[in-house]
């Protein structure tokens, strides 16, 4: 299916640029760390921690205890819309508050100017709307609708290595 979305190559947009790698521990997030450093991008292991024991035992990236924020911003709302007897989705809440929030925010701290995920989205360029988040190119592993929710501001300063 033809879309009209122009997709750019990963060396294009991470060459020389200063990338904050979300990684969770996941093999996702790891080949993406991997495929961007390939492409030419200077890499900063970011990692948030939403449990006090992760964030005790220490990593050798750069760690952010995000323990109260994660529980604030995503363990309470998902309490309370679950005791109301909704079914909420805590990814949904996570992204944009803490992955694309509070993390990205610590890592442009860091000197970082993307903040790369394992994601299964792409980043493409629309004739209407210039860059926008499109489904990844493998639609059995598509995840835009896990970052439906974050501002696109957020997504255009993210970049997708596994999204196709």
């Amino acid at each position: 299916m033809d879309t009209g979305f122009k997709y750019p190559e990963l060396k294009d947009l991470a060459a020389g640029r200063k990338v904050a790698m979300a990684v969770s521990g996941g093999a996702d997030s790891l080949l993406s760390m991997v495929l961007l450093k390939e492409s030419g991008a200077e890499i900063v292991a970011v990692h948030g921690c939403f449990l006090e024991e992760m964030c005790r035992a220490g990593c050798a990236a750069a760690c952010f205890d995000l323990t109260a924020e994660f529980d604030r911003l995503v363990v309470e709302p998902f309490v309370q819309e679950y005791l109301r007897g909704n079914t909420p989705n805590p990814c949904a809440l996570c992204n944009p508050e803490i992955k694309f929030g509070v993390l990205y925010k610590a890592a442009q701290e860091l000197g970082c100017d993307l903040l790369g995920t394992g994601h299964y989205v792409r980043i493409a360029e629309d004739a209407r709307y210039g860059r926008v988040l499109a489904r990844g190119a493998d639609m059995g592993k598509d995840q835009s609708y896990f970052l439906s929710l974050v501002p696109r501001d957020s997504v255009l300063n993210a970049i997708f290595p596994l999204g196709g």
